[in-house]
Protein backbone atom coordinates (compact mmCIF):
# COMPACT_ATOMS: atom_id res chain seq x y z
CA UNK A 1 0.00 0.00 0.00
CA UNK A 2 1.15 3.68 -0.62
CA UNK A 3 -0.07 6.69 0.93
CA UNK A 4 -0.22 10.56 -0.33
CA UNK A 5 -1.36 13.40 2.16
CA UNK A 6 -2.69 16.43 1.19
CA UNK A 7 -2.73 19.73 3.89
CA UNK A 8 -4.35 22.60 1.69
CA UNK A 9 -7.36 24.26 0.51
CA UNK A 10 -10.15 21.76 -1.00
CA UNK A 11 -10.04 23.80 -4.26
CA UNK A 12 -6.99 22.18 -4.64
CA UNK A 13 -7.41 18.87 -3.99
CA UNK A 14 -8.81 17.59 -7.62
CA UNK A 15 -5.02 19.03 -8.71
CA UNK A 16 -2.89 16.84 -6.74
CA UNK A 17 -5.19 13.82 -7.14
CA UNK A 18 -4.33 14.03 -10.80
CA UNK A 19 -0.76 14.80 -9.65
CA UNK A 20 -0.31 11.59 -8.00
CA UNK A 21 -2.66 9.55 -10.47
CA UNK A 22 -0.46 11.06 -13.78
CA UNK A 23 3.20 11.71 -12.85
CA UNK A 24 3.19 10.15 -9.21
CA UNK A 25 2.10 6.93 -9.28
CA UNK A 26 4.20 5.50 -13.31
CA UNK A 27 7.42 7.35 -11.97
CA UNK A 28 7.24 5.08 -8.54
CA UNK A 29 6.12 2.13 -10.91
CA UNK A 30 2.86 1.21 -8.65
CA UNK A 31 0.21 0.14 -10.19
CA UNK A 32 -3.10 1.35 -9.69
CA UNK A 33 -4.82 -1.67 -8.52
CA UNK A 34 -8.71 -2.16 -9.83
CA UNK A 35 -11.41 -0.97 -7.68
CA UNK A 36 -12.05 2.04 -5.44
CA UNK A 37 -9.21 4.19 -3.93
CA UNK A 38 -9.53 4.98 -0.54
CA UNK A 39 -10.04 8.67 0.49
CA UNK A 40 -10.02 10.14 4.21
CA UNK A 41 -11.21 13.21 4.67
CA UNK A 42 -11.04 15.28 8.62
Amino acid sequence: PVMFTYEGLGSGLQDFILRVYGPCMPRLTFPRRKGLDIERFF
